[in-house]
């Protein structure tokens, strides 16, 4: 206490003296402070100094103890809200005063700082603004602002209006103004709907912002009534759905999913202008806009057929690479990155209308008013969108800039979408790289979710969902449920941290520790305006069915897949399952072999069915367990509560029973596995070849059975398991042994 009064005294002599100016100035009466959650997240200071964790494991009260007695004066950087540098950078008259003292800029910050609006870091989402504006629809013609005033005595003010890509306040249209009143009304219709509103006073002839930019919050509101009864709403049987391949689209039936997700390409589907004649125009906020009919009419049969066989439609809305379109990407990008998808361009006037009409024709046209064009349930804005160099590209940006750019596309879309179907929802896309570091083209999941959400709650607060890619690591090893292995630094050399771990700092989220993203979702920061979690759906995971260790997989993969899903299914805070692929794509597995992810495979023009495709198709019947027991073995486990802890059979008591089948199959437990020798140790996988005969004929590996190997690392008994394919099912089970 002894240094803090001799502090406050060099303060106080310091402002007497003229030699700089301090807003507030410290009051030598000021208790010792308690409270540190301005500037303290244990969560963030864990990750943020992975040296102190590795001591307290993740205990907040210690990590909390050693950032008061040691972190602040080291400048250690303890919450997304307050950086210590920045503020002593950024705030010049508390430098002469408080001079290379860390631990007092953060002091300074929690008294008196925050109170003055004084910003705590680029990211700081603490600052206060004098008032809160909230807006909200009181009926599809009526706009209320709320305005929630710091003082009830302020001078005039004015509300302003601008589009979402505006920045310049001073060229902004003022829709209202006066002295403070709690609720200001106006009359608008769809043109208003993507706009921001902000409250201005006027200080020297120039607009001074004086609250928070606000969005519409429900925009669910200016929803017709003919577009919000549950006509158009399809409740699925079950969580298991398909991402659907072209060109065997009419198996899909076969494989009884509940939900169905395709891509939407903005390029495919929007045209600058009707040359032929043949285009379907739409008005759009009093402009006349043109879409491809055949590729649009493609759509409606995909669509309106899956919704009359009861399929829920996920779509995701995306935009690739097409000569023509340069304004829809963002301008001076290079076209030139490898990139797979790009960013919707949101940041000019121009390439931002083209967008908004792209979404307010599809999410109209596929709201379930018409069942000629069916109805899209779930949109998804863009791909995997912290991976930003592959799958939404628009050049290298800090995080807090590009979820900017992001969260304002996000907003346009979801106000749109939602106008046209309030039972829509619409989900940002993830890969599943969670705790990594962010740099400049790919981010961390965990903080980008967490700037998101604090930037729209900042704007107001939606009904966002989150869309997850649950994929293994390395996604050439099939493996589920081995992903806690060591993590690679970038020679690609082992390092002692895990890929998986059971903690919200881990780094990557599969399948394995998906308990921990729904956990996470669980926060109160992250629950809804009711208070729910957020819907969550797994839209994306696929495996290998060739590997480049175990070379074809076929068991491998379709074990995978149902412990993947059964882990879905007793997960209650997960919506949906979406499996990757239907069948192999070379595009979109980004040609690489061991990427075979497909449920079956094109060869001579003749499609091949996987084991995975039969496993698919049984996963969620009511004699799933009893159909799929075998499947056990290859997973080397008794029962399935062994890797699912919370495992229910309960869950499959609503479920349909499987259909019928006369398959005419062999048994595969009655084939004779030719004796294996007795194996060297290496340290490594122990893959012994073998030869398997069933009634005297040698059969082929791959084409009649597969085989997996457990327990055949380390010196003892091993198994290997053969899994019936083609004419075969069933398993059939063989120890060897490995010495020294």
């Amino acid at each position: 206490m002894k240094k803090k009064h001799i502090l406050i005294l060099i303060i106080l002599f310091i402002i007497i003296t003229g030699t700089v100016f301090l807003r507030k100035s410290y009051d030598s009466k000021n208790q010792e402070i308690t409270d540190y959650s301005l500037v303290f997240d244990a969560i963030f200071y864990a990750d943020a100094n992975p040296d102190i964790n590795e001591i307290y494991q993740n205990d907040e009260q210690k990590l909390l103890e050693h950032f008061v007695n040691y972190g602040m004066q080291e400048g250690r950087r303890a919450s997304l809200n307050f950086n210590p540098y920045y503020y002593k950078e950024n705030n010049p008259d508390l430098v002469q005063a408080l001079g290379n003292s860390m631990k007092s800029y953060y002091d300074h910050y929690v008294q008196f700082g925050y109170s003055e609006g004084r910003k705590g870091s680029k990211e700081d989402y603490n600052t206060k603004f004098e008032n809160k504006l909230i807006c909200q629809l009181e009926d599809n013609k009526t706009l209320k602002l709320s305005i929630k005033p710091k003082q009830n005595n302020l001078k005039k003010y004015y509300i302003l209006e601008m589009s979402a890509y505006e920045n310049d306040i001073n060229q902004a249209k003022v829709i209202a103004k006066g002295r403070f009143s709690h609720n200001k009304k106006i009359k608008i219709d769809e043109n208003n709907l993507t706009n921001k509103y902000v409250v201005v006073q006027k200080n020297k002839n120039q607009y001074e912002i004086i609250s928070n930019f606000a969005y519409i919050q429900n925009p669910e509101m200016m929803c017709s009534s003919s577009s919000t009864t549950d006509h158009n709403i399809i409740i699925p049987k079950s969580k298991k759905g398909l991402q659907i391949s072209s060109g065997v689209l009419e198996d899909v039936p076969n494989l009884e999913p509940s939900y169905v997700f395709t891509n939407l390409f903005i390029q495919k589907i929007l045209l600058f202008e009707d040359i032929d004649n043949t285009a379907i125009t739409y008005d759009y906020k009093g402009e006349t806009y043109y879409f491809n009919r055949s590729n649009v009419e493609e759509y409606d049969e995909i669509i309106s057929n899956f919704t009359k066989n009861g399929m829920a439609v996920i779509a995701s809305l995306l935009s690739m690479k097409v000569d023509g379109y340069e304004i829809l990407y963002y301008p001076d990008i290079s076209m030139d990155t490898g990139a797979s998808f790009y960013a919707m361009n949101t940041t000019n006037e121009q390439s931002t209308k083209y967008f908004e009409a792209f979404v307010a024709f599809v999410s109209e046209r596929y709201n379930g008013t018409n069942p000629q064009y069916g109805t899209v349930a779930k949109w998804i804005m863009g791909n995997e969108v912290n991976e930003s160099a592959t799958y939404n590209y628009m050049g290298e940006k800090n995080i807090e800039d590009y979820i900017d750019e992001y969260e304002r596309t996000f907003r346009i879309a979801y106000n749109i979408i939602k106008s046209k179907n309030s039972k829509a929802d619409l989900y940002i896309p993830f890969e599943p790289w969670w705790g990594i570091d962010s740099d400049n083209l790919t981010y961390g999941g965990r903080e980008f979710i967490a700037i998101f959400n604090k930037k729209l709650k900042e704007k107001g607060n939606i009904d966002w969902g989150l869309a997850y890619h649950a994929y293994s690591f390395p996604l050439s090893d099939p493996k589920v449920t081995n992903d806690n292995t060591p993590l690679p630094d970038e020679k690609g050399e082992l390092i002692p941290d895990l890929v998986t771990k059971n903690s919200f700092y881990t780094a990557m989220i599969t399948m394995e520790n998906i308990h921990i993203l729904t956990e996470f979702m669980n926060q109160k920061d992250f629950l809804n305006e009711q208070g729910e979690v957020r819907s969550i759906i797994l839209s994306e995971q696929g495996y290998t069915a060739n590997s480049n260790v175990y070379g074809k997989c076929e068991a491998l993969q379709a074990a995978s897949i149902l412990y993947a899903y059964y882990k879905t299914e007793m997960n209650p805070d997960i919506d949906a399952f979406i499996y990757f692929l239907q069948k192999d794509d070379e595009r979109a597995s980004l040609g690489n072999n061991y990427y075979q992810f497909g449920l079956s495979y094109l060869e001579n023009e003749k499609l091949h069915k996987r084991l995975a495709y039969e496993v698919f198709k049984d996963m969620d019947k009511n004699d799933s367990l009893e159909k799929l027991s075998y499947i056990k073995d290859i997973l080397d486990i008794q029962d399935f509560h062994e890797i699912i802890p919370n495992f229910d059979s309960k869950v499959f008591e609503k479920f349909p029973k499987s259909t019928q089948r006369n398959q005419n199959k062999q048994n595969i437990e009655n084939a004779e596995i030719k004796l294996i020798n007795n194996q060297k140790y290496t340290g490594k996988e122990i893959l012994p070849e073998i030869s398997v005969q069933f009634e005297g004929r040698e059969l082929t590996n791959d084409v009649d059975y597969d085989v997996v190997y457990l327990n055949n690392v380390e010196c003892g008994e091993a198994s290997v398991v053969i899994v019936g394919l083609g004419e075969f099912e069933g398993v059939k089970k063989e120890k060897f042994i490995i010495e020294k």
